[in-house]
């Protein structure tokens, strides 16, 4: 267990309005609780009964939340934004609440948890130490050590103020009397601990609320500026209006938990699983699309990542028995990976180095000249190496029975019930191992070198996927089909481009008998783009429209993102 759990997420501090526990605006039970505690200035959170007129705003182009609504029937205004540099977040409060005591602002310290979700808990003894280094008149700094983590959190604000701590996780900021607006700036930085070399403090980070708002908006109209978008104003189609805002809010979406300097969190950062490991198979899912709508550079810091986890993904294939690396499934920043019974057995994250720098190499050539060539000189260098060692351990997984290149046993399809001690080519995971070896001796052409012809050999060598009744099955030797989860040998052909292991009138034909078949309530998000880039590829697009639309009991879409069943 402590393998899987560590190291784990840590969520780092929240923001948030309070009210003193013997104000009218908590609950009697609230009141009650506090009483028992015995402690001094608790605060509470507001009674929801309370709330009214609620209204929040995200202005996608600047990054900036504003939130309105009558707390005790006054009203309050909050606006809150995130600096393009560091982890600062800055917000403004108004409301004649502050004023008169009847609000507070609290930083509140979560507890880690090494399970799979949430992120925070919130016993009732904090774990570690909780230092207040400095609290002065308009500025406080707090020290959270946990085991070999420590982070300090400075805060600084715009108006007459008091800080302290009111227990041994709870920091509160008091407004002093007739003070009706408050702006403050939360700086987190790590002192040490796993993850800290990922951290990328800023030259001269801002230290009030408009230089945060400022620091915002100039990220955000940067990122919007350098990409691209669909805009479908023109179309008589009803189902245009949902598909562009989903086109648009995914950018942002992906942006906000994404592009940083090691592969993304599985879920994202507001529903934080799997202990907040990143799983390298989903890597493709959250950062292709930075390639793929012109912004090749976002998708290229991750690269970094796999250069630190080299020595460990080649001494994981050299103890096994191959050459080259091989890459891990779940894994935090020191890239060991989580044991189980099915991460050691996947594969499909294997090739996905190789398919993000092909994204890459295509996206800088459709810049000018010269800038193009900038690009794909930078990225040869990058790259060069990890594709290298990337493609000589698939080279040398397969199992060579007379003159075909299996693919285990034992091997795990990436959908993940099938038994890894007796499974044997995956459909989809034949075609994947093609088009990566495929791209690797593009990228050896590229530095002027020659294909190399062992690669060849297992391309050739790779027997093209069993079939049953017409369609495609999705392992070897077994012509049951298990119709949960993710209907994953439809990304033989979407996913991927056309290959020569993929008959095209076969995978369509495949495509409708999923759609026949499939039991929906046990699909996740991603399986509808699965099927919906399947039947684009097919030429099938009012098709594809459907199913990318298309909603299900594990999945459904809100006015602001795409929740997952654990979420809700």
């Amino acid at each position: 267990m402590w393998l899987g759990a560590n190291p784990h997420r840590l969520d780092l501090g929240r923001l948030g309005l309070a009210v003193p526990a013997a104000s009218g605006g908590a609950s009697t039970a609230q009141r009650s609780e506090a009483s028992a505690a015995g402690q001094g200035r608790t605060v509470v959170e507001p009674a929801a009964e309370a709330l009214t007129d609620l209204n929040a705003h995200l202005d996608l182009w600047r990054g900036h939340l504003t939130s309105r609504f009558h707390y005790l029937d006054t009203p309050v205004q909050v606006t809150t934004g995130v600096a393009g540099q560091g982890a600062i977040v800055g917000t403004r409060v108004a409301s004649p609440l502050l004023a008169d005591g009847a609000l507070v602002l609290r930083l509140a310290l979560p507890d880690p948890n090494p399970g799979f979700c949430p992120a925070a808990l919130w016993g009732e003894e904090a774990q570690g130490e909780v230092i207040l280094r400095e609290a002065g008149r308009r500025r406080a700094v707090v020290e959270r050590r946990l085991d070999a983590t420590t982070y300090r959190v400075t805060l600084r604000w715009d108006a007459p103020a008091t800080a302290a701590l009111t227990d041994a996780r709870t920091l509160v900021l008091t407004p002093a009397p007739g003070t009706a607006a408050l702006g403050v700036v939360v700086a987190f930085e790590p002192v040490s601990g796993p993850g800290k070399e990922l951290y990328a403090a800023p030259a001269a980070p801002p230290t009030d609320v408009d230089a945060v708002l400022a620091s915002s908006a100039a990220f955000w109209q940067e990122y919007w500026n350098s990409g691209t978008a669909v805009e479908l104003a023109g179309s008589t189609d009803s189902r245009a209006t949902e598909l562009e805002r989903r086109i648009v809010l995914s950018q942002y979406l992906l942006r906000a938990s994404g592009g940083g300097a090691a592969p993304p969190q599985e879920s994202g950062l507001v529903t934080n699983t799997w202990r907040g490991k990143f799983h390298l198979e989903m890597h493709w899912w959250h950062a292709a699309q930075f390639a793929a709508w012109g912004r090749p550079e976002l998708l290229e810091r991750s690269f970094g990542w796999y250069r630190s986890a080299l020595p460990t993904a080649r001494a994981t294939a050299a103890a096994q028995g191959y050459r080259g690396a091989r890459w891990p499934k779940e894994v935090g920043p020191d890239a060991r990976e989580a044991p189980g019974d099915i991460g050691p057995f996947l594969i499909w994250q294997q090739p996905h180095l190789l398919y993000l720098a092909e994204l890459c190499w295509n996206a800088y050539g459709t810049r000018p000249e010269a800038q193009a060539a900038s690009g794909r000189a930078r990225l040869l260098g990058a790259v060069a190496e990890l594709l290298d060692e990337t493609a000589e351990f698939m080279a040398s997984f397969p199992d060579a029975i007379g003159d075909l290149a299996h693919l285990g046993p034992p091997v795990m399809p990436t959908q993940e019930f099938y038994d890894a001690a007796t499974t044997r080519a995956p459909t989809f995971e034949l075609a994947y191992w093609w088009f990566g070896l495929e791209i690797a001796q593009r990228f050896r052409h590229r530095r002027g070198l020659e294909r190399d012809p062992s690669w060849d050999a297992v391309q050739a060598a790779l027997p093209a996927p069993e079939q049953v009744a017409g369609r495609y099955t999705a392992v070897a030797g077994s012509p049951e089909v298990r119709t949960d989860d993710h209907p994953s040998f439809l990304q033989a052909l979407g996913f991927l481009p056309p290959t020569p292991l993929i008959d095209t009138a076969v995978m369509s034909a495949t495509l409708d008998w999923v759609r026949e078949h499939w039991q929906w309530d046990s699909a996740w998000g991603w399986d509808y783009p699965v099927m919906a880039m399947a039947a684009a590829r097919l030429d099938r697009p009012g098709d594809a429209v459907d199913l990318l639309l298309r909603q299900g009991r594990r999945t459904v879409t809100t006015p602001s993102a795409t929740t997952p069943a654990w979420a809700r």
